[in-house]
Order: C-alpha cells, then sequence, then structure tokens
C-alpha cells in the first residue's frame, strides 16, 4: 500500500496469528526514485485463551464446566478431563455458539 507523505504509521490488518512477520517501509520520492528500505520484523501475538475457570455442582457422575470465553471470535471449546488418580485423558468439543458467551457445560461421563 502506498501511503501519503505525511502519514507515517499504518495497522497490518487480518495477519494470522502467531507468526513472525517481516516487514519493509520505503520512500517514493516527487520523481519517482525510491530510498533504500527500512526493515523490521515482529510476531503477531497468539489467541488468548478462556479464563476463570470453575469447576462445580458435583453429583455422583457429573461436573458442571464454567468459563468466560476467550476473546475475538471463537468457533469451539475442547474440554479436557480425566480422574486425577490417574486415567487416559478424555475430551469433548462445544460450539460457542451452542454455550453462548458464558461458556457453561455440563460434563456427564460414565465411571473411570
Amino acid at each position: 500500500e502506498i501511503l501519503s507523505s505525511d502519514e507515517n504509521s499504518y495497522v497490518l490488518e487480518n495477519l494470522d496469528p502467531d507468526t513472525d512477520y517481516f516487514v519493509t517501509v520505503t520512500a517514493i520520492y516527487p520523481d519517482e526514485s525510491e530510498s533504500e528500505d527500512l526493515m523490521g520484523t515482529q510476531r503477531t501475538l497468539r489467541p488468548e485463551p478462556p479464563r476463570n475457570l470453575r469447576v462445580f455442582n458435583a453429583t455422583i457422575s457429573t461436573l458442571t464446566v464454567k468459563w468466560d470465553a476467550a476473546p475475538g471470535p471463537v468457533k469451539n471449546y475442547k474440554i479436557t478431563y480425566k480422574p486425577i488418580a490417574g486415567g487416559e485423558p478424555l475430551s469433548v468439543s462445544v460450539s460457542s455458539v451452542l454455550l453462548g458467551l458464558e461458556g457453561s457445560l455440563l460434563v456427564a461421563e460414565g465411571r473411570y
């Protein structure tokens, strides 16, 4: 993108998260000659996780899991759980659309 001469910042949008980018800035003069490139690198941030996990309402075979939603558009949440005493972890994928904004899920699995 070519900016006017009075602009000295620009927001690059729609970049991939957790990705290194190489950026160059070049001055273009009235006679169309160009300066040497000013070069830099920067990594975009990783997506932020959901926060404030709560596990409550225990019954003999269920737990309710609740969390604060991760910022930005989220397609699904993966909930992984296993007995503390050992065993294989189990996972369930839940659509963020089904959960709504508060992120609550009843985990009901059989015996371990």
